[in-house]
C-alpha cells in the first residue's frame, strides 16, 4: 500500500470519523489561539497564507474571512 492509499484508508476509518465527531469541541477549544493567530497574521497584511495542520479547518476559515479579497 502506498502513502496516499494508507492516508485514505486512515481518514475514511474511525480515526477520520473521530475528527468529524470532535469538530465542535476542537473548534471551541482552539478559538482563543485562532483569534491570536489570525490577528497577528492579518496585522502584517500578507498576500499569501499557508495553513498547515489546520485541525478541522476553523483557522483556515477565520483567516480567509479576514484576508483581503486579493489574498490567497
Amino acid at each position: 500500500m502506498n502513502a496516499a492509499e494508507d492516508q485514505a484508508k486512515r481518514w475514511n476509518s474511525t480515526a477520520g470519523r473521530a475528527w468529524v465527531d470532535a469538530q465542535a469541541l476542537l473548534d471551541r477549544l482552539f478559538r482563543p489561539l485562532e483569534t491570536l493567530l489570525v490577528d497577528a497574521v492579518t496585522a502584517q497584511s500578507p498576500r499569501d497564507v499557508l495553513d498547515v495542520g489546520c485541525g478541522t479547518g476553523g483557522t483556515t476559515v477565520a483567516m480567509a474571512r479576514r484576508m483581503d479579497a486579493k489574498a490567497r
